[in-house]
């Protein structure tokens, strides 16, 4: 039995989901927000608020962390950093998931991931 053990699937193979858990995370802090199935939302969140807990910490081995993960630098010196600076005062909770209903085609259940606070 998995007890305490929470993993999204979500239905792809390990590379696909790692690529999709990328592109969701890097679209999310360069836009500020994302509407995705509420799976998807679920699953990337956590993953979210580690990287800005961890970008609250500016030196120089969170850098190279967050150059590591987003593979760019514009995202990490422009984006990450600056919407860390702006959650500077909130101890956790940087992100929030609101339901927004079905998909009319699939009815799949949709969500937008969004920073919580005055950044939007």
């Amino acid at each position: 039995m998995k007890h305490q053990v929470k993993h999204y699937k979500l239905g792809r193979d390990t590379k696909h989901r790692t690529a999709l858990r990328y592109n969701l995370i890097r679209s999310t802090v360069l836009h500020k927000k994302i509407d995705t199935t509420l799976a998807k939302a679920k699953c990337v969140q956590p993953i979210l608020e580690k990287l800005i807990t961890k970008a609250k910490i500016s030196n120089l081995e969170t850098r190279r962390y967050l150059l590591s993960f987003f593979r760019n630098d514009e995202i990490v010196v422009k984006r990450i950093f600056e919407i860390a600076e702006q959650l500077k005062e909130i101890n956790g909770g940087y992100s929030k998931i609101v339901k927004l209903g079905q998909r009319k085609g699939d009815s799949a259940h949709i969500a937008r991931l969004c920073f919580s606070g005055d950044i939007l």
